[in-house]
């Protein structure tokens, strides 16, 4: 009954319970359904109804577990021990499954015949194993000889349809094989580029059925030309007797007795096919009777058609052909985005001025003069503004107006005549043109400019002994409005400074002492002396505002007068002479 008291005595370990402990269980009156478990502590017995742990067991290890190899496919073992309650192991280390290892190579299980195909097989290595990798040998003659055409392991010809060249060691084995197309006459020739006609013997031709020689059909040993009487659809045998044994230059050539001639059609040249010309040759044995001969491919034959491009639009050429109705390619055409001159002005001299022209689309590509534009200048020689006419032409459409100048050219030369507070400047005169221009500048700035139709002018008002810079330009009137030279003459100057003052001399031995009252501004001085009042000056040029001169003649009375230097670049401006001063030398 299982619905009392029952006592357990033994207990593993992991039952934290002490011994004779009372366990009570009532759920059910018969004895219970038991169900064994096994773990790695031993083998237990539960009830299957309420779970209850009946008794418990552990592993009792006698009995030995023999070990097991590996093999290829299946783990193996080492030695172990097995429980004899259950099947229960322990001890024992389990070994990984080997693995197939192949042979190399491969070796031959049994070889090709002739009509049967052979195996080879890599193999496994491991003993017992009966694993391999397995390769079909397909079938083959094994002992062709004549150029491959007789086997003689079967003793068949190979490939009755194929053309093959005997050599004197197969004797009649090897042929030149022919299955005419119609029942005829036939002539059979034998031809070598390397053997005379003496060593070429006779033919003998045979009827060849199931790859094999059947039937004799004739032979020739006279010479080199056998005329023979063949079936359609037969394949014979045809094999030259000859005496050298290069024999394999010997070539076999059949043909009808009477050709069958047949036309061959003329094939017609297209855009991109080559043709044919019409021709003849044999139905039977294929000979050429007239040869046909290749016609080159004509090319297309195009129409083109333009649609130009202007200022505002692209263009595009399409094509196609007269002969094949091919469209080629649409060709775009860039519409025209720049049209300029190189120069845009010049300065006259007599001359026809022609700049070049420059014309580019807008994918920055430059037009070409002549091909897609032409050029005509107008007014282009006498000063004044010049027209030149671009018209497009070919792929493009439209036209454009230029213009540039043709300038007057510069003054020749400038000279001036200054005064304390004045400039007065003159040129010679340039032709062709309505005034000039006048420009007065005091260092980079310009402070006074005038226009004129004289040679000449004036400026006042200036500062005293001041750097200036005179410049002037020619201009012609165009079109109400006045163009100037490109080129313009200039000169630097100044303004003089004021004369010397104060101007005494003291004479000495053969010598005299000049001195004056120093100018501001100015850069030298030269002293003027003469023994005349009016004439015969010699000068002497000073940084200071005294002089030394020497070398004088004694008892005669010398005359000195003296002026300021203005340097103006390269020229010196002098200022008006001081009151004239003398003395007598000792």
């Amino acid at each position: 009954m299982h619905n009392g008291t029952r006592v357990y005595n033994t207990w593993p370990d992991f039952v934290k319970l002490d011994a004779d402990i009372e366990i009570i269980s009532s759920c059910h009156d018969s004895e219970p359904e038991l169900e064994e478990r096994t773990s790695l502590l031993g083998h237990y017995k539960y009830c299957k109804k309420c779970d209850a742990l009946e008794s418990f067991q552990e592993h009792q290890f006698g009995r030995t577990l023999a070990a097991k190899e590996a093999t290829c496919i299946r783990k193996g073992r080492t030695v172990g021990y097995e429980c004899f309650g259950c099947k229960y192991y322990e001890g024992y280390t389990e070994l990984p499954a080997l693995g197939h290892d192949l042979s190399d190579t491969y070796t031959v299980d049994w070889p090709a015949t002739c009509d049967k195909d052979g195996r080879e097989s890599r193999h496994c290595k491991h003993t017992g194993c009966e694993y391999a990798i397995q390769k079909v040998i397909p079938k083959q003659h094994q002992s062709l000889v004549c150029n491959g055409t007789y086997c003689q392991s079967c003793k068949q010809y190979v490939n009755p349809t194929k053309i093959g060249y005997g050599d004197n060691s197969c004797k009649n084995i090897t042929a030149y094989f022919f299955t005419p197309t119609e029942t005829k006459v036939y002539l059979i020739t034998i031809t070598s580029s390397n053997l005379g006609s003496g060593n070429i013997q006779g033919t003998e031709v045979n009827l060849v059925e199931n790859n094999k020689l059947s039937e004799f059909v004739s032979s020739n040993d006279k010479g080199k030309v056998t005329e023979v009487r063949l079936e359609k659809d037969k394949t014979y045998d045809v094999t030259p007797y000859i005496t050298n044994s290069e024999s394999q230059d010997c070539i076999v050539n059949i043909s009808c007795k009477e050709h069958n001639a047949v036309i061959d059609n003329e094939i017609k040249a297209t855009c991109t096919k080559t043709g044919l010309t019409k021709g003849k040759h044999c139905s039977v044995c294929n000979t050429v009777i007239v040869a046909q001969t290749k016609v080159k491919a004509l090319g297309h034959k195009y129409s083109k058609s333009v649609v130009k491009a202007t200022f505002t639009s692209n263009g595009k050429i399409t094509k196609k052909c007269t002969v094949c109705s091919t469209i080629a390619p649409t060709i775009s055409i860039a519409r025209i985005k720049s049209v300029s001159l190189k120069k845009s002005a010049y300065t006259y001299n007599g001359k026809v001025q022609k700049p070049s022209v420059i014309v580019k689309d807008a994918n920055k590509k430059t037009l070409k003069n002549g091909t897609d534009y032409t050029v005509a200048y107008s007014k282009n020689k006498n000063i004044g503004k010049a027209t030149v006419t671009v018209t497009f032409k070919g792929n493009y459409s439209g036209s454009k107006k230029l213009n540039f100048n043709i300038l007057p050219a510069a003054t020749s030369k400038i000279s001036v005549k200054q005064t304390t507070n004045s400039i007065t400047a003159s040129w010679k005169k340039v032709a062709g043109v309505s005034g000039y221009r006048v420009y007065l500048y005091k260092g980079k700035k310009l402070v006074n400019r005038a226009d004129t139709t004289k040679l000449s002018h004036t400026f006042k008002k200036l500062s005293k002994g001041t750097e200036y810079k005179i410049v002037v330009k020619a201009y012609k009137k165009i079109d109400g409005k006045k163009v100037l030279s490109l080129v313009s003459k200039e000169l630097l100057t100044a303004t003089k400074l004021s004369a010397p003052t104060s101007v005494k001399v003291k004479a000495g031995n053969k010598m005299a002492t000049v001195s004056w009252t120093k100018v501001k501004s100015a850069n030298s001085y030269t002293v003027y002396y003469s023994t005349k009042k009016n004439s015969g000056f010699k000068k002497l040029t000073v940084i200071k505002n005294s002089a030394n001169i020497k070398k004088l003649s004694s008892g005669k009375t010398y005359y000195f007068k003296v002026v300021a230097n203005k340097k103006a670049g390269k020229a010196v401006v002098a200022s008006d002479f001081s009151k004239l001063v003398s003395a007598k030398i000792k």
